[in-house]
This record gives structure tokens, C-alpha cells and sequence, in this order.
């Protein structure tokens, strides 16, 4: 009983690992007029939280998808938002998504500021002075400079 306990304990982790395995899905993102990889796409599978962004030549990968139906979504500044329907009954490996320009056209900004109100007191000046005085007790030069 106890050596088919051991056996038992040893094989565990194979026996749990040989479940069925999640898919994979990959492709790459371009723009869709000139043909160049987008870089820093989102790329979201599902609503079961799985993301990606894309690599420098475009390329993303999920791995681990659990098998089914997803809608993948792509959102690029710059791009309008693009949403496939996949089935991932198998692995998807040679997916291709093609993003259009959008134009983003901003309205006007005005930002405007306004001058603080200060007090007829200036405090700072009195701690500018004894803070200058610490710093440079033995510097006549330097006690000269500070304004008053």
C-alpha cells in the first residue's frame, strides 16, 4: 500500500500535466494601406482577460487557449479598432490582421494660467538669506550677492 502511495505521488504531476492542452493562436498585425507591421498593438482574445501586444515586425502569439469560439479585438492609437470572430477548434498560426488609418481630428485647446497673488511680506527673503550665511559662513563674496 505505501510503494503504490509513492508511485502514486510521483506520477502525479506527469497525470496532471496530460490533460488536454490549450491552443495556440498567432499572426501578425499590418496596416492595411501600406503593408508595414504595426508595433504596440493590443491585442485582447475573449472576455477571459487574455492579452498580447505586438512585436516590433508585428507578430503576436497567445498560447494556452482553451478551445472554442473567441472575438479577437485590436486596438492601435492612430487605428481603428478591428474585431475577428475566430474558432479555435485548432491551432491558428498564419493570422493576419490588417488596420486602417484613422483620422484623428482634435478639437481646439485653449489652456489658459493665471498669476498667484502674493503677500506684501516676502518671508523667503529673510531664509534666503540666513540659508546663504550657512552655506557660505566665510565668504564675504558670496554674502555680497545675495539680494535683499
Amino acid at each position: 500500500m505505501r510503494r503504490a502511495l509513492v508511485i502514486l505521488t510521483l506520477l502525479l504531476p506527469v497525470l496532471c500535466q496530460a490533460g488536454p492542452a490549450g491552443g495556440r493562436v498567432s499572426g501578425r498585425v499590418l496596416d492595411a494601406d501600406s503593408g508595414d507591421a504595426l508595433v504596440g498593438v493590443v491585442l485582447s482574445l475573449g472576455e477571459d482577460y487574455l492579452w498580447a501586444v505586438s512585436a516590433a515586425d508585428g507578430e503576436f502569439l497567445f498560447e494556452n487557449v482553451q478551445r472554442g469560439r473567441y472575438v479577437l479585438k485590436a486596438s492601435c492609437l492612430g487605428y481603428v479598432d478591428t474585431s475577428l470572430e475566430l474558432d479555435a477548434s485548432r491551432d491558428l498560426d498564419s493570422l493576419v490582421i490588417l488596420m486602417s488609418v484613422s483620422s484623428l481630428a482634435l478639437d481646439e485647446v485653449v489652456v489658459t494660467a493665471q498669476r498667484p497673488i502674493l503677500s506684501a511680506a516676502r518671508p523667503w527673503t529673510t531664509c534666503r538669506c540666513r540659508i546663504w550665511r550657512i552655506w557660505w559662513p566665510s565668504c564675504r563674496e558670496g554674502r555680497r550677492s545675495i539680494p535683499t
